[in-house]
């Protein structure tokens, strides 16, 4: 909206400033997930003119991942003056794997070094699907038997109320709330996180910072996310892929796999690993060269 507003001021001021759009989602699509909005389909048609005319008219795009510049493009065909991906990036010395810390968050939060974590951070959304997170767990129980379940998020009683209607026991659970400044310590007691979201147009272009988060940490992910997030589990053996997270047979056929590798998964070694394996994805640093070519590129352009 920022760049909606620059540009409709451009025409009768300032006609000489050059205008970037970061682009972090598709409005017009995620507005038909909310909650409490009326008349979603007429201003979802209202965001995707907005949306049109910013990507037309900026000088330059920013976008999170290769399908959102795709997409971009398809939609605006020959409109688009110039776009560079640049994704989600983190704070890498304050998010990174530490097997020490790994140890006293695990000790604090009362789970023991044989249990299974299987982790989720963020809000409870409907479209965060909480309620077949737990159907995953369950399953995954099933299979991986000493297996946890650590939620943490600010929704602490719609967590309660999913896990007490699930039927599991409280031994199995661990439900809680960390400030944003402290979670990467918790974040690291998961063995593997859960990145559970429908095949739609606004997961097919996203990058959530969440699966940045994990890794980082040293968590790989069972991940139902089909965008580039998908390519960088699978070219790092960075966790699972679900193609169907509504299909219990899969689930139960990823499970097995899961305790054929969870000595290695759980290592030192490989969380080491994965965590040095996304830091250069995720790096302010690394893109910052790419950043200040955009800003000498435009300034050329006068």
């Amino acid at each position: 909206m920022g760049a909606y507003i620059l540009l409709k001021l451009r025409r009768s001021f300032y006609k000489d400033i050059k205008i970037i759009c970061d682009c972090r989602g598709i409005g017009s699509k995620e507005v038909m997930y909310k909650p409490g909005i009326k008349n979603r389909v007429l201003l979802s048609g209202k965001i995707r003119e907005i949306e049109k005319f910013v990507y037309s008219k900026s000088d330059y795009l920013l976008c999170v991942t290769k399908a959102f510049k795709e997409y971009i493009l398809n939609e605006n065909k020959n409109k688009v003056k110039k776009i560079k991906v640049i994704p989600c990036c983190l704070d890498i010395d304050k998010f990174k794997y530490d097997p020490i810390l790994r140890k006293k968050s695990r000790k604090e939060m009362g789970i023991k070094s044989s249990d299974f974590v299987i982790l989720y951070s963020g809000s409870l959304n409907r479209w965060q699907l909480p309620s077949r997170m737990i159907e995953i767990f369950k399953i995954i129980r099933g299979i991986i038997e000493n297996s946890v379940f650590v939620m943490l998020t600010k929704d602490l009683k719609n967590a309660q109320k999913l896990f007490i209607n699930s039927g599991l026991k409280k031994k199995s659970f661990i439900i809680s709330f960390k400030p944003y400044n402290m979670i990467n310590k918790y974040l690291l007691a998961g063995d593997i996180g859960l990145l559970i979201r429908e095949d739609n147009d606004v997961n097919r272009v996203a990058f959530p910072v969440k699966f940045s988060e994990y890794i980082r940490c040293g968590v790989p992910v069972l991940s139902s996310i089909s965008s580039d997030v998908i390519d960088l589990i699978r070219d790092y053996r960075l966790g699972y892929k679900l193609e169907d997270f509504n299909n219990d047979r899969e689930i139960e056929k990823i499970s097995k796999k899961i305790k054929k590798d969870l000595a290695y998964i759980k290592s030192d070694e490989y969380k080491n690993k994965i965590s040095n394996i996304i830091r250069k994805e995720i790096d302010w640093d690394y893109y910052m060269s790419s950043v200040v070519e955009i800003y000498k590129d435009l300034i050329l352009d006068n």
